[in-house]
């Protein structure tokens, strides 16, 4: 029924791979102990960062900020690029210049292709990611904008890596128990560069919120919930993948927002679901689903107008490259 029929939605978010860091420092090598490329964690890193922000999301390609593809997000997540070239710093400096944020969450630019340890992104970003991880307790630091929810009214336990501050006009955001800088911030022309090489839940989470760029999570007990767009642009589609239920069961499939469907039509079976309004949100309660069970619902776009216009963007994007 969905096959060929639909697509992710744009997304303002990207994560960032390295191509080159995963030839240079891909299979077999990333199996090797020790940090002599930086790598050990950083490819796992990439999986949690992935797993963690909320759609719609896109990955993009290091060189993606050469071609001009890097443009037209506002967050790009770095998730591995520990080999980076000089001119690939001086491009994503340029896209920085111009509003754009940039999360380091890896040692970025550790290695050039030739020279080991020459943190040349530490020119863009202020500060040089201490070698080793340390445990301990985090805290944010008084004043700052970003780290403010709940989670982080008391010290919370972590694991990362220190930072060394390089840049005078750099921001601390987190320390750790000692003092030494956790997570910082530059702002380079009408942009920021933030470094978090910490792994903390919600962290990516209040760092999106912070920047504008955060999508509220749809809900599902038992249940993996994605929203795509239909290629006419005329619908949004819901699909519930039942990846953690173990036997029959109802769940209850929260849609979050203003805009959230009143009623969706199941495509296998073409009957219609209500929703009840809370809390700035549509619940649809009682959604029967068994193991590995995949449920997807039709919901009207609402925007009849654009349709036009995003099928042609659509058809415009997909062959661009031909």
């Amino acid at each position: 029924h969905l096959i060929g029929k639909y697509h992710n939605p744009p997304a303002k978010v990207a994560v960032m791979y390295s191509g080159r860091t995963d030839r240079l420092c891909g299979f077999p090598w990333e199996g090797f102990p020790g940090d002599d490329f930086g790598l050990p964690g950083a490819l796992w890193v990439r999986m949690q960062i992935e797993n963690r922000i909320p759609f719609p999301r896109d990955i993009i390609l290091d060189n993606d900020f050469q071609r001009g593809n890097a443009d037209k997000y506002r967050v790009i997540i770095d998730g591995g690029a520990v080999i980076m070239e000089e001119a690939t710093v001086g491009r994503i400096e340029e896209w920085v210049r111009k509003g754009g944020i940039f999360v380091s969450a890896v040692p970025t630019g550790r290695h050039t292709p030739e020279v080991k340890d020459a943190w040349s992104f530490a020119r863009l970003s202020g500060y040089r990611i201490n070698a080793g991880g340390r445990g301990g307790k985090l805290s944010a630091v008084p004043g700052q904008q970003i780290f403010t929810g709940d989670a982080w009214t008391n010290a919370v336990n972590a694991h990362g890596a220190p930072l060394q501050q390089l840049a005078a006009d750099c921001r601390t955001l987190l320390v750790w128990h000692d003092g030494t800088p956790a997570a910082g911030m530059r702002k380079v022309g009408n942009g920021y560069v933030i470094t978090v090489p910490t792994n903390v839940k919600g962290m990516l989470d209040d760092v999106l919120r912070w920047s504008g760029n955060y999508t509220e999570r749809l809900r599902a007990p038992g249940c993996f919930p994605v929203q795509y767009a239909s290629n006419n642009g005329l619908y949004r589609i819901f699909v519930l993948w039942a990846d953690k239920v173990k036997s029959p069961t109802n769940t209850s499939f929260v849609i979050p927002g203003i805009a959230a469907p009143a009623v969706m039509r199941n495509i296998v079976t073409g009957t219609l679901i209500s929703g009840v309004p809370a809390q700035n949100a549509m619940t649809f309660n009682d959604i029967a689903v068994d193991r590995n069970d995949i449920h997807a619902y039709l919901a009207p776009r609402g925007e009849i107008t654009c349709a036009p216009l995003d099928w042609f963007n659509l058809q415009r994007d997909w062959w661009q490259g031909t």
